[in-house]
């Protein structure tokens, strides 16, 4: 058990461990450019419509459309057509003449995004907008916006499940005083910390991918300014995580300061749990995650009252 104890205290053991999500993310975001940038560009075709058929309000006879697919859930097709789930469907050799004479409509904007409609400008020449759209759409691959969404939301996981190892640490060590992992393990206390915040600075960095403008946009939602507030409680206590912080503010000062930590626990539980659109799922998952620190705090708070009360009576 010593031995094990004595690897885990080493800083071979701890580095690798705070580095390897960051390896996998860049891996797993290189490897996503790469098979974006991968596939085809978007093709145009036209279309010759009936003098009378219109796209959008105006008539004309050939309008340019990029390929598209256009779906609607099966609730919103069986409405439209007036089917019930147990008709009989195109393939289906009872079918009846009824059953393809319906009407199906759309909205125009619902129209125009599923089906990029090319319309062009007063005096724009019809092949300039087809290459002008063409490059638009590549260079929408190339930003990958639904990537960055998606590493955004991982490096805060990322963030806040070392949050929660580091929050797990300090209680583990008052129940369990004499257990050499427990003790090996919180020698990498100020580590952890510092690899929480990285995460949380890159999920930061990756939330202003359009500059200040969805600050802006979201700074009214509760759940953002609970991940903003949580952000500069770990930058003040990443910024003081260091010897010389602890000689000028003073052993007490310092472990004062560093309780603030405990507020981001409440912040970050509402920051994950009710981000976006929170679902019942969501919300259990999140309350999974905190769930393990919550009762180590809750057992460390009920053995220092417990350890004052017999003091107290002795």
């Amino acid at each position: 058990m010593k031995r094990i104890a004595r690897v885990v205290a080493s800083k071979w053991f701890a580095v690798p461990i705070c580095a390897l999500p960051f390896f996998i993310l860049a891996n797993d975001y290189f490897a996503a450019i790469r098979l974006l940038e991968s596939e085809p560009a978007p093709s145009i075709r036209k279309v010759s419509l009936d003098e009378n058929d219109t796209v959008g309000n105006s008539s004309t006879s050939d309008v340019e459309f990029a390929d598209f697919a256009f779906s609607v859930p099966d609730e919103d097709f069986l409405e439209a057509t007036g089917r019930t789930p147990d008709s009989p469907t195109s393939g289906d050799s009872n079918k009846t003449e009824e059953d393809d004479d319906f009407s199906f409509g759309v909205s125009e904007d619902e129209f125009q995004s599923a089906t990029q409609t090319l319309e062009n400008a007063k005096g724009e020449d019809t092949e300039e907008l087809i290459a002008r759209k063409m490059s638009e759409e590549a260079t929408d691959i190339r930003s990958g916006a639904n990537l960055n969404e998606r590493f955004l939301h991982e490096t805060g996981d990322v963030a806040i499940a070392y949050f929660i190892i580091v929050l797990c640490l300090t209680p583990l060590r008052r129940l369990f005083s004499k257990a050499a992992i427990v003790s090996a393990l919180n020698r990498h206390r100020r580590l952890v910390g510092l690899t929480a915040f990285f995460y949380a600075s890159l999920h930061l960095v990756l939330y202003f991918d359009d500059g200040l403008n969805r600050l802006v946009e979201e700074w009214n939602l509760f759940y953002i300014q609970c991940g903003l507030a949580s952000f500069l409680t770990m930058l003040a206590l990443a910024a003081t995580s260091n010897a010389w912080a602890v000689r000028k503010l003073g052993g007490r000062r310092w472990k004062n300061l560093h309780r603030l930590l405990y507020l981001a626990i409440p912040a970050l539980l509402y920051h994950k749990g009710w981000s976006g659109k929170a679902t019942p799922d969501q919300v259990r998952e999140v309350l999974f995650w905190f769930l393990p620190m919550l009762l180590l705090q809750f057992a460390r708070v009920m053995k220092h009252y417990s350890a004052k009360k017999r003091k107290s009576s002795a």
